[in-house]
């Protein structure tokens, strides 16, 4: 099966998509591993210390609550701001990424994406090294992935890979 020099999909995630990408780019690096779990270990030193009172129980509680509420919210910032710009399309070319949306348009050579991974059913290309643009692997075949990442990595991406 041949491949064209040019890739396109367009793509508008669901809040659930939205999520598990979220989670997919958070996971992607260790110190957010280690914030996310900052958190839950004060809520279980808290719970681990001699109780003095309610007090200790709520703090507990809000610090085992904290990052999926934080999560969830980010993800529904994200899934409303996604709405409002239209479906985004995604081309992938041997020269680089762009991106288009209702309100803006991104183009960006290969040389200057850092990072190119899959993860959690999602093709994730990194316009900076904390932030990704989220593909469903769903909208790609084998051939198509193939040559996205073959691409990046002739096109001087720093890390490709899962």
């Amino acid at each position: 099966m041949e491949v064209s020099t040019m890739i396109e999909s367009t793509v508008s995630l669901s809040y659930a998509e939205r999520l598990k990408a979220e989670l997919a780019v958070a996971f992607g690096r260790i110190a957010n591993v280690l914030w996310l779990c900052f958190f839950p270990i004060c809520g279980i030193v808290i719970l681990t210390l001699p109780p003095t009172g309610w007090l200790d129980k709520l703090i507990a509680a809000v610090s085992f609550g904290f990052v999926p509420a934080a999560f969830l919210l980010t993800a529904r910032r994200g899934h409303r701001a996604a709405e409002q710009s239209g479906p985004f399309v995604y081309r992938f070319s041997p020269e680089g990424f762009e991106l288009k949306t209702r309100t803006a348009e991104l183009k960006q050579s290969w040389s200057g994406i850092p990072r190119v991974r899959t993860a959690l059913g999602f093709l994730l290309v990194y316009g900076n090294k904390k932030c990704a643009y989220p593909l469903p692997l769903r909208q790609l075949s084998t051939d198509q992935l193939d040559s996205i990442t073959a691409w990046a990595r002739h096109g001087g991406v720093e890390r490709v890979g899962a």
